[in-house]
């Protein structure tokens, strides 16, 4: 700024940003707030399965020794406790848990308040400290976090970078206390203690206060007792703890230096990417850039800082706290550097970089205003052109996040029915055996969602008697069957559900035949098509999936959900999927079973030539070759079956549709075997397989029993 600018002038112009600042601020924390509600779903998901929900039937089940166990290479002891109160006070509804990782990040603003206090305590420098905390509140609760935020799990990844900085502005006070001295080092020690019950990397803490304590010689008694807190906490965090298998990670640093370097900068300037996505392709190197950024910033500060080493106490703190971030982030690397640097960029990852970030930003502010008062205005032009840019991301808070819920719910639906369907359960936890375990340990308990509609009625509805049905007829359809991965007794119908109480019991759909509830699924998924034909808004969401056993196909069902009942007939399923390599055998339909007049007369993408095989395909000229193909087939027969790595307009028709259709499968990197087994199926029937996509990648395959060369 103009340095012989007026007093009156700059003062008024400091003012102004800073009420542009605190705009800032509001807009920021308010949009995480209501990110917060759009992102909410009582159902558990990941790590809350067994950290949370099966943690607490443990202690309800008098294992004490849960408290302290590892979950992977963290003791998150504290976090536990939060769990605790959630499940014992709010019946695990999560809400808690969200709103305490709120306070928390309130908190962490709070120390950041209290360290700018400490680097800046003139007068004259209040304008700029308020811009700056306005600014760090913004920072704080930026969207890049949503993992953090808005997943009730995460207490502990806040909890992880929030002690060990407030531990360190403890140790401050007690080196620059007269009064009260000796409180404020107990306190640090608390802090640097409870660190350990955090995460793992809580191990650094009493490490990094004991060389601030040397640093700013707090005396050999203190620094002492930090040392050996240091030496047996840490040796009592590692015993017990599995330890990973495979090759050792200084191995592979040693072997590929470069992913662990890039995964390192991408981790630390991971804020970046999140903002730069919005504006950029190259959104990652923004954020390998930023990280590089950090480092050097936080090289410089310390060098700063051990060319003259006594004063200024409080930055000694924060570039403390920047070493900390940094033992973290190479811990992090080693551990998840091989599985890809997409980990880097992760939301739940961003915490640590995020709070670095904030550290230095302090750092940096405090050596401006040594400067004098003409500096404050551009440093206050920057934050606010900072957070300006930000808002790009931070508008993402708002984004519908129904769909996602819907099929979070369905998930929950599944593993509360004990059915194994790998696509859909895995979307709210990794292993599918596990997951259903799980959820029969927790409805047993009577704990978490399955105290609540739709879940609750789940373990036991399959086989009950069916309510009364209601005098309203529905509007609505089942529009295919399809298979249940890796599940061999149930199948998924999927339509659409209309009716005047579409909420009812949490959207629950039963389906019944005879009296009795023969399948179980969800209303609410997204349906424009639906809203659009029917012209009732409410439609939109008219969207089902419910799970049958494969038996009822081709029987006449009743849907009984949102306050009426649908008489309906679940299609014929068109096949079943396995992945195998083509091959002849007695049940491939040959090639003389092909309509004459209509084959695929091309090849498939990867010119495919198997013994005995005949290929055919779609693809002759290009992607946007459309064709049709028809077939004879008995009960039992199978085809193989690839496609191009997009589809969506790719279909099976039995007996020109009469019989059931479906959209085949997205086959892109391996064959599969497509069994048309279903029990219904009448003694001959048509095949036709319509290939209508003229998109990219949009082609289709068979593989069928060649004809036997002529004599």
């Amino acid at each position: 700024m103009n340095p012989t600018a007026s007093p009156r002038f700059t003062h008024r112009l400091n003012g102004l940003l800073t009420v542009v600042l605190g705009l800032l601020a509001i807009a920021y924390v308010w949009l995480a707030v209501v990110g917060a509600r759009q992102s909410y779903t009582p159902v558990p998901l990941t790590d809350m399965w067994d950290g949370t929900v099966d943690f607490y039937r443990r202690v309800s089940a008098g294992d004490a020794g849960i408290w302290l166990a590892g979950h992977n290479e963290h003791r998150i002891v504290l976090a536990r406790v939060l769990f605790w109160l959630d499940m014992r006070l709010f019946g695990g509804s999560a809400v808690f848990l969200i709103v305490a990782n709120y306070l928390l990040v309130a908190t962490s603003a709070l120390v950041m308040w209290r360290f700018l206090r400490a680097t800046m305590p003139r007068r004259e420098d209040a304008m700029l400290r308020a811009g700056t905390f306005l600014f760090l509140l913004a920072w704080l609760f930026s969207w890049c976090q949503e993992g953090n935020l808005t997943w009730g799990f995460q207490s502990q990844f806040i909890l992880a970078q929030l002690l060990p900085l407030a531990a360190l502005l403890a140790l401050y006070h007690a080196g620059v206390s007269t009064s009260s001295s000796r409180c404020w080092f107990l306190l640090s020690v608390l802090l640097g203690v409870a660190s350990l019950g955090t995460m793992a990397n809580g191990v650094l803490t009493l490490p990094i206060l004991a060389a601030y304590a040397a640093i700013t010689r707090q005396g050999w008694r203190r620094f002492l007792v930090l040392v050996g807190l240091a030496l047996i906490m840490g040796a009592a965090y590692q015993r017990g703890l599995a330890t990973g298998d495979g090759p050792s990670k200084l191995e592979l640093l040693r072997q590929q230096p470069y992913q662990y370097v890039r995964f390192l900068l991408l981790y630390l300037g991971s804020p970046f990417y999140y903002i730069a996505r919005n504006v950029t392709p190259h959104a990652r190197e923004v954020a390998a850039a930023m990280g590089a950024v950090l480092v050097i910033g936080s090289a410089l500060a310390a060098l700063v800082h051990l060319r003259r080493p006594q004063g200024r106490h409080a930055q000694w703190a924060l570039v403390m706290f920047l070493v900390f971030i940094g033992g973290t982030a190479a811990g992090t690397t080693l551990g998840r550097a091989a599985s890809g640097e997409i980990h880097a960029l992760a939301s739940r990852y961003t915490t640590p970089a995020v709070m670095a970030w904030a550290a230095l930003a302090i750092w940096v502010v405090s050596f401006v205003a040594l400067r004098g008062r003409r500096w404050h205005a551009a440093v206050l032009v920057l934050m606010a052109g900072a957070l300006g840019v930000g808002m790009i991301e931070q508008k993402h808070a708002l984004d519908d996040q129904a769909d996602k819920h819907y099929e979070q719910s369905l998930a929950a639906v599944a593993m509360g029915l004990g059915i194994a369907d790998d696509a859909q359960v895995q979307i709210i936890f990794p292993f599918t055996e596990n997951a259903l375990r799980l959820a029969r340990d927790a409805a047993a308990a009577n704990l978490s969602i399955f105290t609540a509609a739709p879940w609750q009625a789940t373990p036991t509805v399959i086989g009950s008697s069916a309510p009364a049905l209601p005098g309203v007829v529905c509007r609505g359809n089942i529009d295919e069957s399809r298979e249940a991965p890796s599940q061999q007794d149930y199948v998924r119908i999927r339509g659409w559900l209309d009716g005047p109480a579409p909420d009812t019991e949490g959207g629950a759909l039963r389906v019944v035949r005879d009296g009795k509830v023969v399948g179980y699924g969800l209303i609410g998924h997204s349906r424009p098509d639906v809203a659009e034909v029917t012209g009732a808004a409410a439609a939109a969401r008219a969207g089902f999936v419910a799970y049958v056993p494969r038996d009822q196909l081709g029987h006449p069902l009743v849907l009984l959900g949102a306050g009426c009942q649908l008489p309906a007939v679940a299609p014929v399923m068109a096949y079943r999927e396995t992945v195998e390599v083509p091959a002849p055998g007695t049940k491939i339909i040959t090639e003389a079973a092909v309509t004459p007049g209509h084959p695929w007369l091309g090849k498939d993408f990867h010119v495919s030539s198997y013994p005995g095989m005949k290929i055919m395909a779609s693809l002759v000229r290009g992607d946007s070759d459309k064709g049709t193909l028809r077939f004879t087939a008995h009960p039992g027969d199978a085809f193989y079956y690839r496609s191009g790595p997009t589809v969506g307009r790719q279909v099976i028709q039995l007996d020109d549709g009469r019989l059931g259709s479906a959209k085949l499968p997205l086959a892109e990197q391996e064959w599969v075997r497509l069994s048309l087994d279903a029990p219904s199926l009448p003694e001959t029937f048509t095949v036709t397989l319509v290939d209508d996509g003229d998109g990219w990648g949009e082609w289709s395959a068979i593989a069928v029993v060649a004809a036997a060369p002529a004599n």
